[in-house]
């Protein structure tokens, strides 16, 4: 059942994560070149709301929901946390930079291990000197076929285990006022034509 605490801090998270989604045309920072800082991501649970999830919730176990329709191995372990900087030329000719911050899993034959949210909580105090932006969407790699990348986009807190849901991220057009492109069906190929429209930019 869950506390008045756990509530409060749902609710603060809910709020925060519906204020930082980010769309590819809003701009948060600047590079070190200058050039502005995008998150192309519909939604991500930021470096901040990351951190203060597993504070709010010490002594807990730790799962990882891939899109509600598996689990990352209870015994995974987080065996690097990272800054990951792309820079990128749109297909507008728009010089950009995305950042954000990644963790590793690696499911070994340890099945007894066990990460709780005070040691990851430490493992990412040690992050702090990769000078992440607070506002950073969390992405967490795990092995499928080959390695995946997907984003933490909520969490929730049930019987004494923190979970976070990892949703799949997804490809966008970036300049779209430039080349004329619509919003195709999510998940479906353009089939035929210029995907760009008349630009040809693309």
């Amino acid at each position: 059942m869950a506390t008045v605490q756990d509530i409060a801090v749902q609710q603060r998270l809910d709020h925060q994560l519906q204020a930082s989604c980010r769309c590819a045309a809003q701009v948060a920072s600047r590079g070190n070149l200058g050039y502005p800082i995008s998150y192309c991501y519909n939604s991500a649970m930021n470096l901040t709301q990351f951190r203060d999830a597993l504070a709010a919730h010490p002594a807990h176990g730790l799962r990882f929901v891939i899109n509600d329709r598996a689990a990352i191995a209870d015994h995974f372990h987080v065996t690097e946390v990272g800054r990951v900087e792309k820079r990128f030329v749109d297909c507008g000719g728009q010089p950009r930079t995305t950042v954000a911050c990644v963790l590793q899993t690696l499911v070994a034959h340890d099945t007894d291990h066990r990460l709780t949210t005070d040691k990851l909580a430490g493992i990412m105090r040690l992050v702090e000197q990769l000078d992440l932006p607070d506002d950073a969407p969390v992405e967490v790699e795990h092995q499928e076929r080959s390695v995946s990348i997907d984003a933490v986009d909520s969490c929730a807190a049930t019987d004494g285990v923190l979970t976070f849901r990892l949703s799949p991220k997804q490809t966008a057009c970036l300049a779209e006022d430039a080349c004329g492109l619509g919003q195709p069906a999510p998940g479906l190929p353009v089939l035929g034509g210029n995907c760009c429209g008349d630009s040809g930019c693309c």
